[in-house]
């Protein structure tokens, strides 16, 4: 597996990060939508390990905070039917966030925005007298494109045909290259990771 590239100069950094995942309650109601990810997360990066996912009431009455680090792939649905969203990963953002816009329902949308969305881009719209859910809006318009795009990168930032980078602030940029890059129309992703937690800044 390919180590991530270091910095490059001259790269701009974007202005977002992403909203900070709700707390888990009802802990022992709790149960765990399960998937397996591509890969395990990137290298450099914090990231918990995969481990297996277990509701509360299998582990002996884990509470939210074991089972958060026990469920590193999956969507926790709490007894008060709030999900909560995994994103451990770039592959399992990616996967919640297409998960989310095909969805394409008022609650889905408020959770992606509200979990997936990094809070600087949020903050940026702001900043230009727009709302958030204007970026939410972008994105299901330019659907089939980002899912081009994302086909293009089953694997994230592990495949053999992006180059990735760094410009800072735990932002990765991962990008499409040569062959692949052909008939879509966008080819970088930006992600930003907070609290082991990555979210979507921006897709170009």
């Amino acid at each position: 597996m390919r180590a991530m590239r270091q910095p490059i100069a001259g790269v701009l950094i974007v202005g977002a990060m992403f909203a900070l995942v709700g707390t888990a309650g009802c802990a022992e109601e709790e149960q765990v939508t399960r998937y397996k990810p591509f890969f395990a997360g990137m290298e450099g990066a914090e990231y918990s390990g995969l481990k297996p996912i277990v509701s509360p009431r299998e582990a002996g009455g884990l509470g939210a905070a074991a089972l958060d680090e026990q469920a590193a792939s999956g969507i926790i649905e709490h007894a008060d039917g709030r999900r909560e969203f995994i994103t451990t990963s770039v592959s399992m953002l990616t996967r919640h966030v297409e998960t989310l816009l095909d969805e394409n329902t008022p609650a889905a949308d408020k959770e992606l925005l509200e979990q997936l969305v990094d809070e600087r881009t949020k903050r940026h719209y702001e900043s230009e007298g727009r709302k958030p859910e204007e970026y939410v809006r972008w994105l299901h318009k330019n659907r089939k494109d980002i899912a081009k795009m994302l086909a293009r990168m089953p694997m994230a930032e592990r495949t053999p045909t992006v180059i990735v980078r760094q410009p800072g602030d735990n932002t990765w940029v991962i990008e499409l290259t040569g062959q692949a890059t052909r008939g879509v129309k966008y080819t970088q992703l930006w992600v930003r990771q907070e609290m082991g937690r990555w979210r979507l800044v921006h897709v170009k």
